[in-house]
């Protein structure tokens, strides 16, 4: 065989693995059932498919979150038909639209910020306007939730301007660790002297940090080189549509002690 012939034939497969590589997508998370229908192997978190791949899902809820390293994150879930055995649909994912962070300096960006679903991993600091809120022995925020039919109240500890949220504590009860499933709200007062002032009622979401590290592990690595910005943003939009929104620095120092980025 001609030797052009063949070291052409040898640049045209690794062109063809490289274009095959780039077009493939890795699974980020399941949700519900999804089965490769010419394997009938159930998808997991970690696997490489191409976007022809044949699917089966196991109900029209059943949806994965996957990326890609050149087209972003998206959403796999079945076609608005409703045919559960089709090739995947896939929905652009949502972007970092906005995270909690800065320094909170009235009621009203205080009750937006313990709103709807609130993401803690393991520990939150938020910085509070000492103008506003001043925290000390006779004034500060606590927490009331319910625990088996008992209200439990937890006052939070603050270190100067910034109030602390930690799970280790606040998930506590007579020197008891409780499961977080059991608490799907919370509520947040402010005490100043013998006056409480209730300030708004949240959802509190404990991820478990192994099954977290290992969902972004997968975002990590399909955005090396592209600068810490974009991977921070891809990382934010992910957690804020799968978990609750995220608190930015919470986020940032984690990310550095895990990924030592």
């Amino acid at each position: 065989m001609d030797l052009r012939k063949l070291l052409s034939g040898i640049v045209l497969i690794f062109v063809f693995s490289g274009i095959q590589a780039q077009s493939n997508y890795t699974v980020i998370k399941v949700f519900g059932g999804i089965q490769y229908k010419a394997t009938k192997k159930n998808m997991n978190q970690g696997d490489v498919f191409s976007p022809a791949e044949q699917l089966i899902f196991s109900n029209t809820e059943s949806k994965a979150a996957v990326i890609n390293q050149e087209k972003g994150r998206f959403i796999l879930a079945p076609p608005v038909s409703g045919k559960l055995e089709s090739t995947p649909y896939f929905i652009p994912a949502m972007g970092n639209i906005a995270s909690r962070g800065g320094t909170i300096s009235n009621m009203i960006s205080l009750e937006n910020h313990f709103k709807g679903k609130y993401l803690i991993i393991n520990r939150v600091s938020v910085k509070i306007s000492e103008k506003a809120f001043p925290m000390n022995d006779t004034a500060f925020f606590f927490l009331r939730y319910i625990y088996k039919g008992e209200e439990i109240n937890k006052k939070l500890p603050f270190k100067g301007d910034s109030l602390i949220i930690d799970r280790a504590g606040l998930l506590t009860v007579d020197g008891r660790p409780i499961p977080n499933p059991d608490v799907s709200e919370m509520k947040l007062f402010y005490l100043s002297g013998k006056k409480s002032t209730f300030i708004s009622e949240f959802e509190p979401v404990f991820p478990d940090t192994g099954e977290l590290e290992k969902e972004i592990q997968i975002i990590v690595n399909e955005y090396k080189g592209k600068g810490y910005d974009q991977l921070l943003d891809e990382v934010l939009g992910y957690l804020n549509e799968f978990y609750g929104k995220p608190d930015k620095e919470n986020v940032e120092q984690w990310l550095k002690q895990t990924f030592n980025l």
